[in-house]
């Protein structure tokens, strides 16, 4: 009975607001809870190029998410600005989970995505539903259709542009000098995608992948696969970081302490004030697995390798049906796989670039930094 008590209530106080102020000049923004994307991206090129003198840009937020010192907040549990500012809102940008139960008349909910485009076939756990948004991004045409089946959304509402998370690629890059207090012949940046998580909606565990992982790190079995790629990189003056996946079932990765091999959590990230996109200028070269931020480390066209170890009985399956064709670089299934990737880096092989070029021009319609110049543009603002 309180459920749908709850469920008219959110239906039916939007529309008495919308009744009694009408659409005004207001940005709702609703940031992923757990990642610094494309919301905030977008909110620091608003704030930093005078649209807060045209509209109020407020924050929408359940709780947990980071915003910005200068972000004006909505208190969910205030009626008034709960319902007021989303249904009055000209623009509601999201990248997660939607802040409506429906849109408005003339309102723009828009739907900024988290990764795209995906190697995971992650339908069933991400839907974009028509009723309460208006447009979704994708970043190449080529999409559409593969798209459109994942999140279940029509591919007329689809609007093409490159995620603005991956602006700063193109205008910042960090100086890994500053924090090893020597320079490396190479960096290269790991980013594993997640085999194991506690679900944020239902505190269940999801698990994509049944394989024991020390430190839920694929390949890495024990001490020892971390010991001889230790002693490869060491040899090849390289330094490995991993930035485990934030929704990553904790499993003491933090702990890893080789010379050559160090871990950037998020939590570390923050605290030290980087950007992760900050990272992907400056590095050698890209490990990763299933993780569309694969295609964003593309803009810099530096070799990539894949862990796949368990693409086997990976469980989410594809989507695509001949995925390696999606992944243009060394392909991982043993530690000696890993160590030719090394030695190739170190000696600047890069024998997949033709098909990294291929890939990226396929997913990536936009490679410039200008994407949240792009947005405002697109929807007239």
């Amino acid at each position: 009975m309180l459920s749908f008590a709850r469920k008219i209530v959110r239906k039916v106080f939007p529309y008495i607001f919308r009744t009694l102020f009408g659409l005004k000049n207001i940005i709702v923004l609703k940031p992923h809870q757990r990642f610094k994307g494309n919301v905030h991206a977008l909110y620091e090129y608003l704030h930093n190029n005078g649209y807060e003198e045209k509209y109020e840009i407020v924050w929408y937020i359940d709780g947990g998410e980071e915003v910005p010192e200068t972000a004006k907040v909505i208190k969910t549990n205030n009626i008034k600005n709960n319902y007021y500012y989303k249904a009055c809102a000209k623009y509601i940008f999201y990248e997660n989970t939607c802040p409506v139960c429906e849109y408005m008349k003339g309102q723009r909910v828009v739907y900024l995505s988290h990764g795209c485009p995906p190697l995971k076939n992650s339908k069933g756990k991400v839907a974009v539903k028509s009723y309460n948004t208006t447009d979704a991004l994708i970043t190449s045409d080529n999409l559409r259709s593969t798209l459109a089946m994942i999140r279940q959304f029509s591919e007329d509402k689809m609007f093409v542009c490159g995620h603005p998370r991956n602006d700063v690629i193109f205008n910042d890059a960090l100086d890994y000098t500053e924090f090893f207090g020597k320079k490396y012949k190479k960096v290269i940046l790991w980013l594993p995608t997640f085999r194991k998580m506690i679900n944020h909606f239902d505190s269940k565990l999801r698990s994509d992948s049944d394989r024991d992982y020390l430190y839920g790190l694929p390949l890495i079995y024990n001490e020892d696969c971390l010991g001889r790629l230790n002693k490869i990189l060491e040899k090849e003056n390289i330094m490995l970081i991993i930035k485990p996946h934030a929704n990553a079932l904790k499993k003491g990765i933090e702990n890893i302490n080789y010379s050559n091999i160090t871990v950037w959590s998020q939590e570390y990230l923050d605290k030290n004030g980087i950007n992760y996109y900050r990272l992907f200028k400056d590095t050698s070269a890209f490990i990763s697995d299933y993780s569309s931020v694969i295609f964003d480390a593309m803009l810099v066209d530096k070799p990539l390798a894949y862990v796949i170890d368990d693409i086997d009985d990976y469980k989410l399956g594809f989507a695509y049906d001949n995925v390696l064709d999606y992944m243009p670089g060394h392909h991982i299934k043993t530690l000696e796989d890993m160590i030719s990737f090394f030695v190739d880096v170190s000696q600047d092989k890069d024998i997949y670039r033709d098909e990294r070029h291929r890939v990226n021009a396929w997913a990536n319609e936009y490679q410039d930094g200008n994407n949240c110049q792009r947005i405002t543009k697109i929807f007239n603002m």
